[in-house]
């Protein structure tokens, strides 16, 4: 009988092979690369922590064409594994002809799940069963985590599932609902599709959560990741996130009041992400959000600043979200063009009748500020 429970861990989304949008050249090309990296200190954080299982909940890879040199130095990395390892193919990586999990020849401790149809695999010693199924294509409309219910609730009973959470009565991406979690009789569900974690979860007595991707691949993934690991037994859940990406992908708003030339602006931007991300903070993408009101006069070209911050960190965006700092006393008695531009642009936004309309108008100013001082240039076909 189970005592101890299963020690396991629970990763999904890696999406190896993925091209990183949005991010051009060598850069893009490390971070595909990562991913790969990312997923075998996984392999190497299991074997230390010896556990039991290590649950892979769909989208292991980006798509069913992948790199064969790739798929190979990770077949043979997993072979080395003293744990069994457990894949549910998911709306990327479907269970299909084509599918690296057909063409290649996997090793005896990695079970791939290959239908929509549940499968449950015992592991006698652990009193212990592994259920799950696969995506058979790029959409997958039926229920699949209907069809797992246990009959056996003395046996640990965990589950490996790719799908959408979600309260919609539809969704092309095997839509699971929590009545379908609270009648399945799982001790544990691992799910794989949303790339944001979630916290362990529980309904009735089942536990699940999602654990998100290891490794980011937009500003739509900000933060930490990583995976689960730790013991599941009959009526308790002991798992804790990991981190295991190598750069985080984040977003940070920054007052540039102060700033009027290029190198004030870069300086304050490293300021603020060295106090807030610590040594390491050269390792990451920044989406930077400048903010406050600057000077009429301020040398403000956030491609050259960008440009000039990404020699000290891996990657920079910036965003424009600043106002000019105007004088509106001294403007009052100005007839010159550039003030009677300044004080109709002024009305305008005060008189917008959205916030949508009053960002253009803003947004109008600025660039017009800028022709003033020759720095718009035009362009014509």
């Amino acid at each position: 009988m189970n005592i101890l429970g299963l020690k396991i861990a629970h990763c999904s989304d890696l999406h190896i092979g993925a091209k990183i949008s949005g991010i051009d050249g060598e850069k893009s090309r490390i971070l595909g690369s990562e991913v790969k990296e990312v997923f075998f200190g996984i392999l190497d954080v299991c074997e230390e922590e010896n556990i039991d299982v290590l649950l892979i909940a769909g989208d292991f890879f980006d798509d069913t064409n992948v790199n064969s040199a790739d798929v190979r130095e990770i077949i043979s990395k997993m072979s080395r594994c003293k744990y069994r390892i457990f894949i549910s193919p998911g709306n990327h990586d479907p269970f299909t002809s084509d599918s690296p999990y057909v063409k290649f020849e996997w090793p005896k401790n990695v079970f791939i799940f290959k239908s929509k149809k549940p499968e449950k695999i015992l592991i006698e010693e652990k009193n212990a069963v592994i259920w799950g199924s696969a995506f058979e294509g790029r959409y997958e409309w039926a229920h699949l985590m209907r069809d797992i219910k246990t009959s056996d609730e003395k046996m640990l009973n965990i589950c490996l599932m790719h799908g959408d959470l979600n309260s919609a009565e539809e969704s092309r991406y095997n839509l699971i609902s929590r009545a379908d979690i609270k009648l399945s009789g799982m001790d544990y569900i691992a799910l794989g599709h949303i790339h944001k974690r979630t916290k362990i979860q529980k309904s009735a007595n089942t536990y699940y959560a999602y654990s998100g991707g290891a490794q980011g691949t937009g500003f739509d993934e900000l933060g930490e990741k990583g995976f689960y690991i730790g013991t599941v037994s009959k009526g308790t859940c002991d798992l804790k996130f990991r981190r295991a990406c190598k750069r985080r992908f984040e977003e940070i708003h920054i007052d540039v009041s102060d700033c009027v030339f290029v190198d004030d602006f870069v300086s304050k931007v490293v300021e603020n992400l060295f106090e807030k991300y610590g040594e390491d903070y050269d390792k990451n993408l920044y989406k930077v959000i400048f903010e406050g009101s600057v000077p009429e006069s301020a040398s403000f070209d956030t491609v050259l600043i960008a440009s000039k911050l990404c020699e000290k960190v891996f990657y920079v965006q910036i965003v424009d979200n600043t106002h000019p700092k105007i004088d509106i006393e001294k403007l009052k008695f100005k007839t010159d063009f550039k003030s009677l531009f300044i004080k109709k642009m002024l009305e305008k936004i005060e008189n917008s009748t959205s916030e949508e309309d009053k960002n253009m108008n803003e947004n109008a100013l600025k660039i017009g500020l800028k022709a003033f001082e020759g720095d718009v240039k035009y362009i014509g076909d």
